[in-house]
């Protein structure tokens, strides 16, 4: 069978058939169904034969003709591209070309597939002209012109109508077109050869018409499939193994993988060819590559090596500054995000604001690399939305003073621009304010007395308009007004809500859609105390999904909004919280949990992130881990089939994440109550005085737990941190240090601290550093205990021994022990790779420790030095 003609028609079927629900077997009361009577009743064919020609001359006898099948599945591919109702006509000359090529002798099946792929290259080259001479108006009038000229075609022998059959089991659905008929074709061809383990594009397709399906994509004029295009085709090209384009082309294949989350492979892709491109453009690009994966040490690396190589000091893109100030705050490194800032507003002051948008996102033809590094290394200036982006970043990190100073260099650089007062007081909110007295106050401090005057009057003048012009009667909303910058950007949800309150204009539109509006009400009954009619408004949320579901009425007929999964979170997350405050009542909110569970069952609605992290909440309150892991262990065994190259209609990475990073922050903090409770020899250290209540009740637990998490925390983090991206602050790596030490894994510690400080670029604080060098003490006074078993009891044991901390290296259990940054941060490791010596004194090498690293993927790059330093140390026990 031909190889390109399953191909094709494989590509076919998924990207245009049209699927229908199975059946699924027979519940009929009729008794003759139920038995298949009925099915034994029918008259059949017995075609048993004594052989081949015995049972060939039956199927004659049946009228059953002889099929040639390879010539039957191209008849039906050609048969296809000819009917075929495409938005644009297809070109005749290469039709006829198609199929004198195909039908030729001689012809294998490898030059068959070229010739097949090299027209539909052809075709989609004359789709993607077309398209981008129409507007979406004339391409549906099109698309309506074409099929009515496909249905009343007249047809006048069997040939044709079995044309027309073909033609119609191919039409796509309205609701799929695309209009972009042969390019989607070419993009099923291609994942299809990516699908496989090893991609097997080269030996189908040649480089040549790789490279073109590559440079098609480039000029698609929708971005996401433009992405999609290049990823694809990009991926078959470096497969080959012997093959780089060249920088330019390879930055586009650059922006795709970190388009779908390969962040590793590009930034491989461009570290490796870094010392031979040395251009500014390469560098900027790196440093966006690593700013999407996370790699922060990267990055400082990457902006320093910038700095030193190029001039034009303070220039950088803007719009890596202002990713760089996005992901600093959230870690809440405020000093770097203020570096940063400082960095824009230098920008700004030397070289000025960019009046007019970005440039447009579309490809340029070069001439030679050199125009091409020109135009790439051309200064790309901050714009007005630039700043003031940046300064809600800082509002919202309540930063406030930096976020003054980007709002002062702001109307210090719109100089008299009415415009540009207009934007700044709508695009901050500040028509929610009562007053903007603080405000100017604030901004004054930040502005030149030459020019705090005037700009602070034009600002106050402006406000006053556009409160008048734009809000409702002032005197009748005076009390949902803000008092301050601060309480406008306390709660979003609340600004957004008050917006549309207050401004004239957004009152009759819906600014929050009805679902998020009841959901907002929902919260405030709920934070009221109010459960009673909080329950009734979900109850009439969930008559509206019963309604909408039987087709009684039209949702827009509805008060009331159909329930979601994040509603009946708002319910889980009250009953924790009521719990914690009146434990002996939890037996009854675990009931109203459940209650819950059965109504969205009953309604078939979906869980998502949010309301499983409410959810794991409220088991994990109530040490109910059989639950816990029932859930967890579900939702990491759905993502792990979920493993496959995304599909051809998937144009973003960011539409695959399914768990959140607050739902791992939950799956975490569950997975660290769970070792607590588990590791319970590492409670007979330094026995607390309620140890004999906690083993107690750490007993009933652990005896009604029978569901036991059946996935490696290691797998957890990798997964988390290269798959998903999920960039972990401080706290989160803190609850994930912890977890690791409660399950007493601290071969797997040293990787973790290497992500921590060396790729995401967070400090070593002083209660983490004290905190595992404690965990340590408790695993040596342990292994001691093994050690001296027979020997002592147990109250011997217990405890921090006599002359037990004159025993360990100097400046590393002691209580001068504090952190000193990257050389606290070495030291400790140096720590856990002694403990691992005594624990495994056959493991010379650390083995166990490589495996680990292997197994997380990170590791400090210093490991072979510190493993060196160990062996040259004294036996500490």
């Amino acid at each position: 069978m031909m190889r390109s003609t399953h191909l094709a028609l494989r590509s076919l079927l998924r990207t245009n058939v049209r699927f229908y629900r199975k059946r699924g077997p027979s519940t009929s009361h009729i008794t003759a169904l139920k038995s298949k009577k009925l099915l034994r009743d029918e008259r059949s064919s017995n075609l048993n034969g004594n052989g081949l020609n015995e049972m060939q001359k039956g199927l004659r006898g049946l009228e059953f003709e002889e099929l040639d099948v390879e010539k039957s599945l191209e008849d039906v591919m050609l048969g296809y591209f000819e009917r075929a109702s495409s938005t644009f006509k297809r070109s005749s000359s290469n039709f006829k070309s198609l199929k004198k090529q195909l039908t030729a002798e001689g012809v294998t099946d490898d030059d068959k597939a070229n010739v097949l792929f090299s027209y539909l290259l052809q075709e989609a080259s004359l789709e993607i002209k077309r398209f981008e001479t129409m507007n979406k108006e004339q391409l549906r009038a099109l698309r309506e012109t074409r099929r009515d000229d496909m249905l009343h075609e007249r047809v006048d022998s069997e040939k044709e109508l079995e044309a027309g059959l073909v033609s119609s089991l191919f039409m796509p659905s309205s609701e799929n077109e695309t209009y972009l008929m042969s390019l989607d074709l070419i993009y099923e061809i291609l994942t299809d050869l990516n699908n496989k383990k090893k991609p097997i594009g080269s030996k189908v397709l040649s480089i040549e018409q790789l490279v073109e399906a590559f440079e098609l994509a480039k000029i698609v004029p929708i971005e996401g499939r433009r992405k999609r295009g290049i990823f694809l085709a990009g991926n078959l090209i470096y497969a080959r193994g012997n093959v780089r384009m060249d920088p330019v082309n390879e930055s586009f294949y650059i922006e795709s993988l970190v388009n779908y989350g390969l962040y590793r492979k590009a930034y491989n892709l461009f570290e490796t060819n870094r010392e031979k491109v040395d251009e500014r453009w390469w560098y900027e690009m790196g440093m966006m590559v690593a700013l999407r994966a996370n790699y922060l040490q990267k990055f400082e690396r990457l902006l320093a090596m910038l700095d030193e190589k190029f001039p034009g000091y303070p220039y950088v893109s803007p719009r890596i500054l202002k990713l760089a100030i996005k992901k600093k705050l959230f870690l809440r490194d405020l000093g770097s995000a203020n570096a940063l800032t400082t960095r824009l507003l230098d920008i700004v002051t030397t070289f000025g604001l960019n009046s007019s948008q970005d440039r447009a996102q579309k490809t340029v033809d070069f001439a030679s690399e050199d125009e091409a590094d020109m135009y790439l290394n051309e200064r790309e200036l901050p714009t007005s939305y630039d700043l003031l982006t940046v300064a809600d970043y800082h509002l919202f990190r309540k930063n406030f003073n930096t976020a003054y100073k980007v709002m002062a260099t702001y109307l210090d650089k719109v100089g008299n621009s009415e415009l540009g007062y207009q934007y700044f007081v709508v695009r901050m909110k500040l028509n929610l304010l009562r007053d903007i007295k603080s405000l100017k106050s604030s901004l004054q401090t930040h502005m030149s007395p030459e020019i705090a005057d005037f700009c602070l009057e034009k600002l106050q003048n402006t406000f006053d308009r556009i409160v008048k012009e734009a809000n409702v009667d002032n005197s009748m909303c005076q009390d949902l007004l803000f008092d301050s910058i601060d309480s406008l950007v306390k709660d979003p949800l609340l600004t957004k809500t008050v917006e549309g309150l207050i401004v004239s204009s957004l009152r009759d539109k819906d600014l929050l859609s009805p679902s998020k509006s009841f959901h907002s009400v929902l919260k405030l009954l709920l934070a009221s105390g109010r459960e009673a009619d909080a329950m009734k408004v979900l109850s009439s949320m969930e008559q509206a999904s019963k309604q909408c579901g039987q087709h009684k009425a039209g949702s827009n007929e509805h008060f009331f909004s159909e329930a979601n999964a994040h509603h009946y979170a708002e319910f889980i997350e009250y009953y924790a919280l009521q719990a914690v405050r009146r434990r002996k009542q939890r037996e009854a909110y675990q009931k109203k949990v459940s209650q819950i569970l059965d109504r969205m069952s009953s309604l078939g609605v979906p869980y998502n992130s949010v309301f499983l992290s409410k959810l794991l909440m409220f088991y994990r309150q109530s040490d109910d881990f059989e639950n816990s892991f029932t859930l967890i262990n579900r939702i990491l065994e759905e993502k792990r089939v979920q493993s496959n190259p995304p599909d051809a209609d998937r144009t973003s990475f960011y539409n695959r994440r399914d768990i959140t990073r607050g739902l791992y922050a939950e799956i975490w903090k569950l997975c660290s109550s769970y070792y607590y409770v588990f590791a319970r020899e590492l409670h007979t250290v330094e026995m607390k005085s309620n140890y004999g209540v906690w083993k107690e009740n750490a007993s009933k637990i652990v005896k009604a737990t029978k569901v036991h998490p059946n996935f490696s925390i290691r797998t957890l983090f990798r997964t988390m941190v290269n798959d998903d991206n999920i960039l972990p602050d401080e706290r989160m790596y803190f609850t994930i240090l912890v977890t690791f030490m409660k399950k007493r894994d601290w071969q797997a510690i040293p990787g973790i601290l290497a992500a921590m400080i060396e790729v995401h670029g967070l400090s070593f604080p002083k209660n983490l550093s004290d905190y595992l060098r404690k965990g340590l003490d408790r695993e040596h006074i342990m292994l001691e205990r093994r050690q001296l078993k027979g020997r002592a009891t147990l109250d011997q044991l217990t405890g921090a021994e006599p002359g037990f901390s004159d025993q360990l290296p100097k400046n590393n259990f002691g209580p001068e022990g504090t952190v000193k940054e990257i050389n606290n941060y070495s030291k400790l490791i140096e720590d856990i790779l002694l403990l691992q010596k005594q624990k495994y004194p056959d493991d010379k090498n650390f083995f166990l420790v490589s495996e680990a690293l292997e197994e997380l993927q990170f590791s400090p790059s210093n490991m072979q030095e510190l493993i060196d330093n160990v062996h040259s140390r004294d036996s500490v026990i």
